[in-house]
């Protein structure tokens, strides 16, 4: 059975989540014979009944009586007794709730043809509550540790570092407390990413609603645009959450628009990338606070040197000078001619006589992206795209108000985009 901690962290006590979750699994697999399931049930009512919050209240709810050594030494003893009383019936509480899980798991092997444990998958113990996580730990260890049930958790080791230290002070070796709990651990291998991004991408296409199988082959996230989110999110320093949350956004995007926005797909995919690999530059480039040149070469550092000569970079490359451009477009209302300091750069590096320190592959190079933004500029006077990074930022951040109106009939942009066809 799976036990996923991070959905049931909303219950106060990781016992009680966690107890009743297994009774449901072993009614499920053990059929008519629930005697031992009966057992089970009554044992996890004692133990909540007598371990967990409501011993720890019961210190705090004893009020010493009136002023005066008797009265003090009168409900302190009373005190005692009663705690004496209580341990007693926990630990015989916990002992019969051990036995009442191994005799099921007993019971459920010898049903089986194989002579197997029960095993037990806590899954995204690192995302919950650090109180919980920890928490949870302590049942593990103290309450369900028996002959014939093997718990199995499937974490992230530095997240769960990372909680115990924020209950026990950041001095505290965390590490050695977890070796308390795990007998072996495996480190697994890092997943093929591509094949992850592959498998979400294609999955895309069925999130897109109410759309026609040629508006859904318009926004299938394929060529250069599937290059680089490839590249720029397989590396294993990116954690899976992060990516599948930046691909969802992607499909919500692409669900979301009415008519055949293929124009936009790659320009969706750099936006993509650069939001969620670099936010802060993101943020401000948006506000005007950063150039084409700062955002080129933070993100080309993240890849090796020969990508920025390839075709697919010198693609991405055009993209952020174009999103440089929009500002200029902005502010006059045309754009006859392109200029940003990236551009400049190139430029410069073009002409031999003003760049001696270039090599020919680099004046190469900046010629290619010259013609490149030439070739998208004249692409963007036809299709009226200047808005196009600004805008797709805009829909991926779901605050467009020109999706809103796209949501309820076509804009005139849609009706020139699909008259190019």
């Amino acid at each position: 059975m799976t036990f996923n901690a991070w959905e049931t962290d909303f219950a106060s006590e990781p016992f009680l989540a966690l107890s009743e979750e297994l009774r449901g699994a072993l009614m499920r697999l053990m059929g008519d014979d629930q005697a031992a399931i009966t057992k089970l049930k009554s044992t996890a009512s004692r133990v909540l009944r007598t371990v967990g919050s409501a011993a720890v209240r019961n210190l705090a709810s004893h009020v010493l009586g009136p002023p005066g050594a008797e009265a003090v030494e009168e409900a302190l003893a009373a005190f005692v007794d009663k705690r004496v009383s209580q341990y007693s019936e926990a630990k015989e509480a916990i002992e019969g709730f051990r036995e009442a899980l191994e005799v099921a798991a007993s019971d459920l092997r010898a049903k089986s043809d194989k002579d197997v444990p029960l095993v037990v998958v806590i899954d995204e113990l690192d995302r919950c509550r650090p109180t919980y996580a920890v928490e949870l730990l302590e049942v593990l260890k103290h309450l369900c540790a028996v002959n014939g049930v093997v718990f199995v958790l499937s974490l992230n080791r530095e997240e769960l570092v990372h909680a115990v230290r924020a209950i026990y002070g950041a001095q505290f070796d965390a590490a050695v407390y977890l070796r308390r709990f795990i007998d072996i651990e495996v480190r697994l291998p890092d997943g093929n990413r591509e094949a992850f991004i592959t498998a979400r991408l294609a999955d895309l296409r069925s999130q897109v609603q109410g759309a026609s199988a040629g508006e859904v082959d318009a926004r299938k996230v394929d060529g250069i645009a599937r290059d680089w989110l490839v590249r720029f999110f397989r590396p294993p320093n990116m954690d899976l959450r992060t990516l599948e949350q930046a691909l969802r956004r992607l499909g919500l995007m692409l669900a979301m628009l009415r008519g055949k926005y293929d124009a936009l797909i790659r320009t969706a995919a750099f936006v993509l990338v650069f939001r969620t690999l670099e936010r802060e530059l993101y943020d401000r480039f948006l506000a005007g606070r950063a150039t084409d040149e700062e955002v080129a070469d933070a993100l080309f550092a993240r890849q090796e040197p020969e990508y920025r000569a390839s075709s697919e970079g010198m693609s991405l490359e055009t993209e952020i000078i174009m999103a440089e451009a929009e500002r200029d477009f902005e502010k006059r209302g045309e754009l006859t001619s392109i200029s940003s300091p990236l551009l400049d750069r190139y430029r410069k590096l073009a002409v031999e006589s003003g760049a001696e320190a270039a090599t020919k592959s680099e004046r190469e190079r900046a010629a290619m992206i010259m013609r490149f933004v030439e070739a998208e500029h004249s692409d963007r006077l036809v299709r009226r795209g200047f808005w196009r990074f600004r805008g797709t930022a805009a829909r991926l951040e779901m605050l467009s108000s020109d999706l809103r109106r796209e949501l309820q009939e076509p804009t005139d942009r849609q009706q020139d985009m699909e008259e190019m066809r």
